[in-house]
């Protein structure tokens, strides 16, 4: 969503974003630039490359800093949003289309994730025309958060790829639409004007020098009510919480911000108490620890988690707290191993165990954990019980992260075809590791050894903590 509206990118330019293709300033940790262009994944519109040069506000850009740093090992060529090796498709699906139902939710189902970008665009126009007039504050009616992008200061910062510096009054005017359509891949400035500024009545406050006021009547006009009422002024008291001058001949001061959402929403003077205007307002956050304190605060400590929908199921949260410190380690492959644990254990499906599945579990015997070498094995017998309890447990795709290897040990006294047949139908698959030893003495049984694929001993950490979530596993000791 950040790269959407602040950047003003389309749909395809987020989603083929690499980590190579995003800079930040050393300088100034708030301004990045984006590298558009043509990757292995899809082309741009007009399949030319173009730079765009952004600058967020500080607890908005260190959320972009955070998610470049925890892939700061990965390959150049690696996206930007999703796992190594994840399908553009899978990323739209599990990161783009959160976005758009959020947006949905919030100003209806018209809207898309293109808005974003018309948005963007929307307001680059506006900083670059408070430049050319060389306003110090914005005149636009709008909330403190998109104020704090249209001041003096953060329109010269935003230009700053063009300014380099110098004041807007040394620089050619007539460049500048030209420019704003070279951030916003257009070719010709006619297409940014047709397709992107919807509407000039954004435009006027530019032009007018003093405030827009209303008069009693131009407000009973506007609201709908007869002349003879005197509805305005409890109108005004309704919105504004405060007593007015009631005056016949005074002036109101009304802000078109005040004004606009109830005019849109067409509600009579009863139904005003009920007119929210949240979803138009924001508050800039004074902490510029605010969305990264957010974002943590949903990732929680535990491992075992209940499941909402079942009572009886608990599922593996691997992605907590302890997870993202690891992320922060000197460790170069950790997020590849994160990458392949997640490609293995079903993706982006949910990864849980049921009551009885902890019960088969419990009944196949206690696992023993190596932990310098990743590996979880368990020895039991050979039978058809002990089968179908291992294929309620093992044959999840929670375990298609592991490889199994079966020892079978068969008392020479005893024919091995039967235990062979059990273990081919209940137990291993073609990609598994058999192998058989006979002993003089004692009665067959089968050892079961699980070696975790991913190279990565505090995922390997978490599996065992969820399998057993009561006791944990450290060095190596028998676990039940």
């Amino acid at each position: 969503m950040i790269l959407g509206f602040y950047g003003a990118l389309r749909r395809g330019e987020v989603l083929r974003l690499r980590c190579q293709d995003i800079v930040c300033n050393p300088d100034n940790p708030c301004r990045f630039t984006l590298r558009i262009c043509n990757t292995s994944e899809g082309n741009t519109k007009n399949k030319s490359t173009r730079f765009v040069y952004l600058v967020l506000p500080e607890s908005v850009a260190k959320l972009v800093r955070v998610v470049r740093h925890i892939k700061r090992h990965c390959s150049p060529t690696t996206p930007l949003l999703g796992f190594e090796n994840e399908s553009m498709t899978s990323r739209q699906l599990h990161y783009l289309l959160p976005v758009t139902k959020a947006l949905k939710a919030l100003w209806g189902n018209n809207v898309r994730f293109h808005h974003l970008r018309h948005s963007g665009a929307h307001w680059l126009m506006q900083q670059g025309l408070l430049l050319a007039f060389d306003w110090d504050n914005s005149p636009f009616c709008v909330g403190d958060a998109t104020q704090a992008i249209l001041t003096k200061q953060a329109c010269q910062e935003r230009f700053h790829f063009w300014l380099e510096g110098r004041d807007f009054s040394h620089m050619n005017d007539g460049l500048l639409f030209d420019v704003i359509g070279e951030q916003l891949g257009h070719s010709h400035y006619a297409t940014t004007r047709w397709s992107y500024l919807h509407g000039i009545e954004w435009l006027p406050p530019l032009f007018l020098i003093n405030e827009r006021a209303f008069e009693h009547n131009e407000l009973r006009y506007l609201l709908g009510i007869k002349p003879e009422s005197k509805d305005v002024f409890r109108f005004l008291n309704t919105l504004t919480s405060k007593n007015q001058d009631t005056g016949t001949h005074s002036t109101l001061r009304l802000s078109e911000l005040e004004l606009t959402p109830y005019l849109l929403k067409k509600k009579g003077f009863k139904q005003l108490r009920q007119v929210s205007l949240i979803q138009d307002s924001f508050e800039v956050p004074k902490d510029d620890n605010h969305f990264l304190a957010l974002w943590l605060s949903h990732c929680t400590e535990s491992i075992v988690q209940p499941d909402n929908r079942q009572s009886s199921t608990t599922v593996f949260n691997y992605q907590t707290k302890y997870l993202l410190k690891s992320l922060n380690t000197n460790d170069e492959t950790i997020f590849s191993s994160l990458s392949a644990f997640w490609a293995l254990s079903g993706r982006h499906l949910p990864i849980s165990l049921t009551k009885q599945q902890r019960q088969a579990l419990h009944q196949l015997g206690p696992i023993l954990v190596d932990q310098n070498n990743q590996i979880l094995s368990l020895t039991v017998r050979c039978n058809r019980d002990n089968g179908l309890r291992f294929q309620q447990v093992f044959k999840t795709p929670l375990f298609r992260c592991c490889h199994f290897a079966f020892e079978l040990q068969q008392n020479r006294k005893s024919k091995i075809t039967k235990n062979l047949q059990l273990i081919e139908t209940y137990f291993s698959t073609n990609k598994d590791t058999l192998t058989t030893r006979k002993v003089d003495r004692g009665s067959s049984q089968l050892t079961i050894t699980l070696t975790f694929i991913p190279q990565s001993t505090s995922l390997f950490q978490m599996l065992c903590d969820f399998l057993m979530p009561t006791q944990g596993a450290h060095n190596e000791k028998n676990l039940h």
